[in-house]
């Protein structure tokens, strides 16, 4: 009788942990690494994308002088089309910059390593008549655990280590 109400009161416990966990959803920071255009020069930085609501955010991407001067993409100086989660365009209509991230996996909640298409795919316009095209990259997302999330495996751990005492004390 004992162990059933402990195991029912667990898993209402658990239910609502799951449920508030999920009400957090993840908005991921992906990071640029290697990514080089066709003229070798090179972007590096980040911006936050969340998959359920389909929203780009905190864009701070600086690509070098090269074929075009140095420029940074910030929330503050773009607007930001995205057709959906496998590509996304940064574009500043008032200096007629335009950078476009084409992924080869649609970016998602769940982060990890994701392949920049090239081939003309991925690239940065000047006037969008001038274009300097990526030939290599990658952006890539790490997810962090949810504190609701641990304190649901840390209370399941205690109920193992609970029910597991129980029929060793109730045999004495």
């Amino acid at each position: 009788m004992h162990n059933t109400r402990f195991v029912t009161q667990f898993l209402t416990a658990a239910i609502l942990l799951t449920t508030m966990s999920g009400a957090n959803a993840a908005v991921l920071t992906w990071s640029l690494n290697g990514v080089i255009f066709d003229d070798g020069t090179t972007a590096v930085g980040s911006f936050d994308y969340d998959a359920d609501a389909g929203v780009y955010d905190n864009v701070n991407i600086a690509v070098m002088a090269g074929t075009f001067s140095a420029y940074t993409y910030q929330d503050s100086n773009i607007f930001i089309g995205s057709n959906d989660a496998s590509m996304v365009d940064f574009v500043d209509a008032g200096v007629t910059r335009y950078l476009r991230l084409e992924f080869a996996a649609p970016l998602d909640n769940a982060g990890g390593l994701r392949t920049l298409l090239t081939a003309n795919m991925s690239f940065e316009c000047d006037n969008c008549t001038n274009f300097r095209y990526i030939t290599a990259g990658t952006v890539n997302a790490t997810v962090i655990p949810i504190p609701a999330a641990l304190w649901l495996m840390s209370g399941a751990l205690a109920g193992l280590v609970g029910l597991a005492r129980k029929p060793a004390a109730a045999s004495r």
